[in-house]
Order: C-alpha cells, then structure tokens, then sequence
C-alpha cells in the first residue's frame, strides 16, 4: 500500500470514528460526504473503516485499538515498510531508533536523531547535504566554502556554525546554537543568530522565535523540550524512538499545544505522559503501532 492509499485510509478511520461518536453533527456528515465523492479509493477505504468496526466485540473499551488493529492487517501496515526503504536506498547516512554522530565527507560533524537521513553530496568545491527525513544538528567549520542544507523548497547557508534542522509533520524548523544562519525559500531570505528559530508550514507561512541556545537539539541528551509544540508534533519526535506508527485517533487532540520537557530515554513513557497532560490514552501495540485517543472516546 502506498503513502497516499495510507493516508486515505487513515482519514477515512477517522471520519468514521468522529461519526460514530456524532453521528447528528452536520459538519462531519458534510466532511464524510465531501471525502467519499473525491473517488473509489475514498469509498473503499471507508468501507473498510466500517467492516473492521463491525467485527469488534466492545466497541467503546478497546474499540478503537482493534478497528486500528485490524486495519493494519487489511494492509495499512505495509506502508510502514515501503518508507523506510524507499529512504535507505537513498541516504548516505541514517540512524534507527537512537541518534548517532558522524562525520561528513566535508570533514564536518553530524549528529542525527534518531529515525533520520539525510544525503551527504559535499565534493573538493561543496559541501552540500540534503536533510531525508528526521532532523540533524550541524557543527561547521570555517573553510571559505559555504555549508548548504536543503530540506524540501529551504535552503540553509552557513560559512561556520552549529545549527539544527527539523522536519516535525508538516513544518521545518531551523534553529540556531552558535554564528549566523541564512534561510532561503520561497524567494524569502531570513538572517538568524545564535536562539533563533525560524519554522515554515507546509503552507509557506515563516515565523522566527527564540529560544535558549542551550536548549537546541536537546534530544542530543535524551531530552525534548518544547514550548507550543503540538501534540502530534511532540508525538513526531517521540515516534522517531517507537516501533511502527503513533496514530492519534482525534483531530482536537492532536491540534492541542503543548509546553514540557519530556524524557526520550524512555519514549513510551514520555507518549504516555503527553497523553496524561491531555486526559488521553494510550494503547501500545507493537510492531504495527501505538494509539492514542482521549479517555472518553
């Protein structure tokens, strides 16, 4: 099953889920109408969603685990191997479920989260890299040839600098531990300096905050702090260290911001702790995935 097939059938759990729980709410039935006349993949995927909820035998306590379950069975699983291929055949240099230094063809260091790629292009003349998936925290030095990271349609430049790199859902972030950094996209071109991050949505929308120098890349310590991250972002990079996929089963839930310092060393424990501060749950089901949903769903 491919990506896309993937996030069809995702989206149609969900619709289903939201119905099951609403079924009256004129808003959802208009967005479950709307999603199954896009085409046949959309109505076979719903349909799937609800054969799987007719299978189960209780379906308010562990409903929702075993419609998640059995649909990873139908064949949303597969997806979860058809990324990670596609990514290592790829990348020059990538890490499994713990971050890992290294060093680049430039002579310049890399430590790359855990669950991360990237592809390293530097010749006698370049030192470019290419950012795959995860994130990465650079350290440069001063050669007279500029450092160039690309991750999607951004460009960072550096001449001699420690830097961090993120993709977390649907927005990159840059942020800087030491010198200057440029950021080129869309036309746009951004300075920045030792405590400034500079993040872009997946709708080109650019924000710059500060943050403290000595809290960039802290999951080089085995730590993640954040401050109005949301919860499907924190849960992005505590996923990087679990087996499978994190899928959080409610839109309100996931949109939620969060601020706290959780632990990565323990990266169950700290999904489980980001659901407590929400009222959620969480149901670990290894290797396909882990679920959280609110408690009264």
């Amino acid at each position: 099953m491919g990506q896309n097939e993937d996030e069809v059938l995702e989206r149609a759990v969900q619709l289903f889920l939201r119905l099951r729980d609403r079924p009256d709410d004129h808003a959802i039935l208009a967005e479950r109408d709307a999603f199954l006349a896009r085409g046949p993949a959309e109505r076979a995927a719903y349909e799937k969603a609800q054969n799987a909820w007719r299978a189960t035998s209780h379906p308010r306590r562990g409903g929702p685990l075993k419609l998640i379950l059995l649909i990873a069975a139908a064949g949303a699983g597969a997806m979860l191997l058809a990324e990670p291929i596609r990514i290592a055949t790829l990348a020059d240099l990538s890490t499994n479920r713990e971050p890992e230094g290294a060093r680049l063809a430039s002579g310049d260091a890399v430590t790359l989260d855990a669950d991360s790629a990237l592809v390293d292009e530097s010749g006698d003349g370049n030192r470019d890299v290419q950012l795959l998936r995860g994130a990465a925290y650079f350290e440069v030095a001063p050669d007279g040839r500029p450092f160039l990271v690309s991750v999607d349609d951004v460009e960072i430049e550096v001449l001699g600098t420690a830097f961090e790199v993120a993709v977390i859902e649907d927005e990159v972030a840059v942020t800087v531990g030491e010198g200057e950094v440029e950021v080129r996209t869309d036309g746009a071109s951004r300075q920045l300096e030792a405590g400034d991050r500079l993040t872009r949505t997946d709708d080109g929308a650019l924000s710059v905050t500060e943050v403290d120098p000595d809290d960039v890349a802290t999951w080089r310590r085995g730590q993640l702090i954040v401050d109005g991250m949301t919860v499907a972002q924190v849960a992005a990079v505590i996923d990087r260290r679990l087996p499978g996929q994190i899928v959080i089963l409610d839109s309100a839930l996931a949109e939620a911001r969060v601020a706290g310092t959780f632990d990565l060393e323990n990266p169950l424990n700290a999904l489980r702790t980001l659901a407590a501060i929400h009222g959620a749950t969480v149901y670990a089901a290894p290797p396909l995935m882990t679920v959280m949903f609110p408690q009264d769903f």
